[in-house]
């Protein structure tokens, strides 16, 4: 870097009293350290006088290039001159541009940047017109919100060729709101991602608000999703290509509106070496701690310093970041855990022979994304529920008719402890929980609690089962006769419950469990082992 004179000084006042000069005030307040942002090396920071000498040399760049000052403008048009100024620190061209690559550590971009003598304008002289760069912060779209409103999101998807029932959309959305982590698994192509791409895409504002991600086999710590301290320069901060971290970060600064983090194929690798922070604060509200530094470390997105993200030493799971993660099964990936399923709501994809006509009637081969979002934007067009979605989220009221839910509960908790798969405080509260999220999704569900116990049953409790013929033969049986509306079954009649199912079709209440238990029956008869994930 080239210095000037010292003896040289920019502090002249003036002809037009109009306007003001900022350089020494701004070298002041960027030397404290609780504004200076620890871009610059010590030495540097502690000297003022330095200080003045690279900020002038930038000055005499910028206006070389710009035709104006970086540190006198007009008092009576300030606003305009933040704007201007803004737009020509972030241009990928010129001399100056190619000052800021050569200079290191991202100078002077960190040292003009939003966070500092933006921030310093904003702070002192009350400039209300800085505009973030577009990375952090999705543009701001002035959209009336509404109350959540879950046929508009089918219509959407009809229109779109995407065909999924209406309980299905329920459940997932209900699913959502009851705790921000989703699993999707089942029949591989059935449109699990599709789904989870959908949703977000149709009530974002943005594509700011979600971001999907594929899971690689070769994950085996956090380092994918939240990044690293560069080990070169403790300064900066490594973050992944993916975007993940930065959608975090975005969640955390915008409360109101919702975020998605899509992780797709999440079992290829081992998703506790990956996600433990997540299943951590996920329960004890804690924050992830990224870093020891004191201060927000610069982080660098692809060598590119415009590009530069600002990274906390600790980062809380906002509630308005919503997980889904999609899982198929085969010799290529893994099982969940007890502790990863028991934090989730798991929502199994099935296609049944109707389905599949109604599809060939259709005549609809090709998806068309773009009629989720408004005509030639990004904006979805359920954007005006988003803020009613997280405020449906983060209430946690359970049902307040709880009797009939509890006492069916009690009954699958006994019989699932006597194979060790019973489920404990949290699965219980959440069962409850989910029972009024579905009510809060779709008020029909408020007369239909024959339904939610089966949502629950199949999403809660059926997920942790799985073991040998000798192991969960007995237990299914007696599972597969909780879902008949019969108080109690004969020994004779118990024995033929999976060969004669036709016999008590009439008084099934819970048949979608009642079909999973019946598949899982037939797949421990078949190959002397079952477990809720098929392939």
């Amino acid at each position: 870097m080239v210095f000037l004179d010292q003896n040289k000084t920019n502090n002249e006042e003036p002809n037009d009293f109009s306007k003001v000069n900022v350089l020494d005030s701004f070298a002041n307040w960027f030397s404290i350290p609780t504004e200076r942002h620890n871009y610059m090396n010590d030495d540097f920071s502690n000297s003022i006088s330095k200080l003045k000498e690279i900020l002038l040399e930038y000055e005499r760049v910028y206006e070389s290039e710009f035709g104006s000052k970086v540190f006198t403008f007009n008092k009576n048009n300030k606003d305009a001159f933040i704007a201007q100024l803004e737009s020509n620190l972030y241009k990928k061209k010129g001399e100056f541009f190619e000052l800021s690559k050569k200079a290191s550590n991202h100078l002077p971009r960190a040292v003009l940047g939003k966070n500092n003598y933006l921030a310093f304008l904003k702070k002192e002289y009350s400039v209300d017109t800085i505009i973030p760069p577009k990375k952090l912060k999705p543009q701001t779209v002035d959209i009336r919100q509404a109350e959540f409103n879950l046929s508009d999101f089918k219509s959407a998807c009809d229109k779109a060729g995407l065909i999924y029932s209406n309980q299905l959309l329920t459940r997932f959305v209900a699913s959502l709101a009851t705790k921000p982590f989703v699993l999707l698994t089942g029949l591989s192509g059935s449109g699990k991602t599709k789904l989870a791409q959908a949703f977000a895409q149709w009530i974002c504002e943005s594509k700011e608000q979600y971001c999907i991600v594929p899971v690689g086999a070769d994950w085996i710590n956090r380092e994918p999703l939240l990044g690293y301290v560069n080990a070169l320069d403790n300064r900066e901060y490594v973050l992944p290509e993916n975007e993940a971290l930065e959608l975090i970060i975005r969640a955390n600064e915008d409360r109101k509106k919702p975020y998605f983090l899509v992780l797709d194929e999440m079992n290829l690798s081992h998703v506790e070496r990956y996600f433990a922070d997540f299943l951590s604060v996920m329960e004890s509200k804690d924050k992830i701690k990224l870093h020891s530094a004191e201060e927000n470390l610069n982080s660098n997105a692809n060598n590119d310093f415009l590009d530069a993200v600002e990274v906390p030493s600790k980062i809380s799971w906002p509630e308005n970041l919503f997980v889904i993660g999609t899982v198929n099964i085969d010799e290529t990936t893994y099982m969940f855990s007890p502790k990863v399923l028991d934090r989730a709501n798991v929502i199994e994809f099935r296609i049944s022979s109707k389905e599949l006509g109604d599809y060939f009637d259709a005549n609809n081969n090709q998806l068309n994304m773009k009629m989720l979002c408004e005509e030639d934007t990004d904006v979805g067009k359920g954007a005006k529920y988003g803020e009613s979605l997280v405020t449906i989220a983060k209430s946690k009221e359970a049902t307040k008719d709880a009797t009939v839910l509890n006492d069916e509960l009690k009954k699958f908790f006994e019989k699932l402890q006597e194979i060790g798969a019973e489920f404990g405080y949290r699965s219980a509260s959440e069962i409850q929980i989910l029972f009024k999220k579905l009510d809060d999704i779709d008020i029909s569900y408020s007369s239909r609690s024959n339904e939610k116990i089966d949502i629950a049953i199949m999403q809660k409790l059926l997920p942790k089962l799985h073991g040998s013929r000798s192991k969960l033969v007995d237990v299914l049986f007696v599972l597969a006769s909780f879902c008949y509306d019969k108080d109690e079954f004969g020994v004779d009649e118990l024995k033929k419950i999976f060969e004669k199912p036709d016999k008590f079709a009439t008084k099934i209440k819970y048949p979608i469990s009642l079909e999973k238990i019946n598949r899982m029956y037939r797949n421990v008869i078949d190959n002397g082992f079952t477990s809720y994930a098929e392939a």
